[in-house]
Order: C-alpha cells, then sequence, then structure tokens
C-alpha cells in the first residue's frame, strides 16, 4: 500500500465515522408528536407553573381562529420580560423540549 492510498483510506475513514455519530447524535433524540399526551400534560404543568408565577400564557389559537406562536426568549402579548424571565427560570424543570430540526 502506498502512502496516497494509506491517506485516501483513513480520510474516508473519519468521513464515514463522523458522518454515523452525526447521524447518531441527531437520530438519538426521542422524539414525540407535539399532540401526544405526554406533551400536551408536560404543557399544561408548564403553563400552570408560568400561572402560579405571575404569567398568564395567551390561548393557544388567536381571535381570528390563527395559532399564537410563542417565543421562549420573549414574553407573551402583556407581559414585561423581566416577569418572563423569573417564571421562565421558577419553571425550567417544568418545560417542553423545544423543537429541533436535526
Amino acid at each position: 500500500m502506498t502512502p496516497t492510498n494509506a491517506g485516501l483510506r483513513w480520510t474516508v475513514l473519519l468521513i464515514a465515522v463522523a458522518g454515523a455519530l452525526g447521524t447518531a447524535a441527531c437520530g438519538s433524540e426521542q422524539r414525540r408528536s407535539p399532540a401526544s399526551p405526554e406533551n400536551a400534560e408536560q404543557r399544561q404543568a408548564y403553563a400552570a407553573c408560568l400561572a402560579q408565577n405571575g404569567v398568564q400564557l395567551p390561548e393557544r389559537s388567536g381571535s381570528g381562529g390563527e395559532r399564537v406562536k410563542l417565543d421562549a426568549e420573549h414574553p407573551p402579548p402583556g407581559v414585561e420580560q423581566a416577569a418572563w424571565d423569573r417564571a421562565r427560570q421558577a419553571c425550567a424543570g417544568l418545560a417542553p423540549p423545544r423543537r429541533k430540526n436535526g
């Protein structure tokens, strides 16, 4: 085997291992349907905790029936940032998993 072939084989092997690890890491996260009973219970517990800490979340759909999208970093309408940050910190252990594209 020539040095060029050995280097090429190592390069191919490293790329294959890196690809396998990347695929395994992305696929290892347990995925649940957003509508699963576990997620619904977790969202309800989180919303109840936030309410106990002074933050009332808006209904899941707006006045025209459109879905209200919440951003974890920005408070819902009518809630001050400091109150949102305190409530999120107090309820961090109940927060549902964030959706990831992976």
